[in-house]
């Protein structure tokens, strides 16, 4: 009976819909006709001589206002409020989701290898009762498993898992023992009927393997996976002995000595050099196994960042010393140029699809001009100040350091710190440096006093503001097609003027977040190689 009134309840909503659709009758004769509803019984036929409507289409309105008053009482005389149309589209719909629902519960009870429609389709009915049909159900069935990657026959189901084990198998997925990982993976892809060849691509393992351990588990639980050690007999132990003694004696000789034109041991040579000398064999994977053993890794040779600079260690310290001690009072200055930088297309990194074409830059390329960027990072607040200029000169050294002493005129003092080149320490630059340092220039401009603390020779990788030009050039320089110098110029200045605001509102966190793609914490340090493009 049930199933009955909800069928006719469906039709009934949906010759509303249509009749609706069909007569498009004004929206003052559905309001008329519901006041009719609303003052008392309706009689379909007069309403319609006098609405001047189709009768089929009263009486229709008439079940629709009569659904409002049963479930709605509070909206029957809200004229723009009717029940919403359950459509056959939302009817299919709702049985879909009804069933995936309880599909989940149904397979997880039922442990069985094979999933037969029909024996899940009679449990299905059982709680559903107006569910699908079979056939339909088993239509969507088949997709429900194919999208959930759901086996319908599983050869090695575990039909059951204790809680005590779903807790060693979850610490084995979120551990960092790979094989532990692979059994984790495998356990839980049998037990949900996950297709065990996907599985083993995954893990990178062979089908054979992911039988076995789940044969074992099922045989001797999570004990029969556990991987026993192998025990070595006495005659094994030493010869194994004797092979890495002769191992570490070659180690200690050069290559040279055994005919390998080499300055140093390759695990090719090595077993080579064992072979000949013993007449027993090795190969290159024993040698490797018995090197990492021994305790051996291969290493590269680092690269020193070093000064020929004599007074290099008293440079240094007398920087660490300011930098230490520096008051609120006192702003200490990185200073270099950037450039000159043409204005061609420039190489880069960039997203690209796999089928795209790599991007090709021709050497040789017309030159749209230049830029040469002189600029100042104050180390203590991370502010960059800076302008452009056309050829490094003393001049506009000078101009920098005036900018400065403006901009900071409400300091005490100034420490300015560059690298040796020769327009740094030029005749006019240092005339200037102790101009600006008199009584009389401070007190008529009320200025700063302008300390000079120069870089070690050969030390750029010290001067921290290299590493904000790497990072402005591979923001704004990498992967560029500049117009002319003056679309080049308004990129860097909102480079600069974004990474100042960022530091502005940030100042705790200045020379812990990187701002762009500068490679180095721009921060004093001896061990920073501030030019590191990688």
């Amino acid at each position: 009976m049930g199933e009955g009134n909800r069928q006719a309840g469906i039709h009934r909503y949906t010759t509303l819909q249509k009749t609706m659709n069909r007569d498009h009758i004004p929206a003052d004769k559905v309001n008329k006709l519901r006041r009719m509803f609303i003052n008392g019984p309706v009689n379909a036929s007069a309403a319609a001589v006098l609405l001047k409507i189709n009768r089929k289409t009263v009486h229709c309105y008439l079940a629709q206002f009569e659904q409002v008053k049963k479930h709605h009482p509070s909206k029957l005389e809200d004229m723009g409020f009717f029940m919403p149309v359950n459509t056959e589209e939302q009817q299919a719909e709702r049985l879909y989701l009804e069933m995936t629902a309880v599909l989940p519960g149904i397979i997880s009870t039922h442990r069985l290898r094979q999933l037969d429609p029909v024996y899940i389709w009679n449990i299905y009915r059982e709680q559903c009762p107006g569910g699908y049909a079979f056939y339909l159900f088993r239509k969507h069935f088949g997709k429900w498993c194919k999208a959930n990657k759901i086996a319908t026959y599983h050869t090695k189901l575990i039909v059951t898992i204790p809680d005590e084990d779903w807790i060693i198998i979850n610490k084995w997925r979120k551990g960092s023992d790979k094989q532990k990982w692979q059994m984790a993976v495998t356990l839980d892809a049998a037990y949900h009927r996950k297709a065990l060849v996907a599985i083993s691509r995954k893990i990178e393992a062979h089908l054979v393997l992911l039988y076995h351990w789940i044969d074992a588990y099922r045989t001797g639980g999570l004990a029969g996976l556990v991987t026993k050690p192998n025990y070595q007999s006495a005659k094994a132990a030493a010869a194994v002995t004797q092979r890495s003694a002769w191992i570490m004696q070659l180690m200690h000789e050069t290559p040279q000595l055994h005919g390998f034109n080499k300055t140093a041991w390759t695990t090719t040579a090595l077993a080579a050099a064992y072979r000949n000398l013993h007449g027993s064999k090795m190969c290159c994977s024993n040698a490797s196994r018995y090197l990492k053993r021994l305790g051996y890794t291969y290493k590269s040779s680092r690269r020193a960042l070093t000064s020929n600079d004599p007074h290099y260690t008293e440079k240094l310290q007398k920087i660490k010393d300011i930098l230490g001690g520096l008051e609120n009072d006192e702003k200490f200055f990185s200073i270099d140029e950037y450039g000159p930088v043409g204005m061609k297309l420039k190489p880069g990194w960039s997203y690209m699809k796999d089928n795209e074409q790599q991007k090709t830059i021709s050497q040789i390329q017309r030159c749209r001009g230049f830029i040469i960027c002189i600029a100042a990072l104050e180390l203590s607040q991370n502010q960059v100040t800076h302008f452009f200029a056309l050829q490094k000169t003393s001049a506009e050294i000078i101009k920098l350091v005036d900018l400065l002493t403006l901009q900071y005129k409400d300091q005490r003092t100034l420490y300015l710190s560059w690298d040796d080149v020769s327009f740094h320490k030029s005749k006019a630059v240092k005339e200037h440096l102790v101009l600006l340092n008199t009584e009389t220039y401070r007190t008529e401009n009320n200025s700063p006093a302008v300390e000079l603390v120069p870089l070690p020779s050969c030390a750029t990788f010290l001067n921290v503001i290299e590493s904000v030009f790497v990072g402005m050039a591979r923001s704004t320089i990498s992967n560029s097609d500049y117009s002319g110098p003056e679309e080049c110029k308004q990129a860097i200045e909102r480079y600069f003027l974004e990474r100042n605001r960022h530091f502005r509102e940030n100042p705790k966190h200045a020379g812990n977040k990187i701002w762009g793609k500068e490679t180095i914490v721009p921060v004093f340090n001896e061990l920073n190689n501030s030019k590191k493009l990688k």
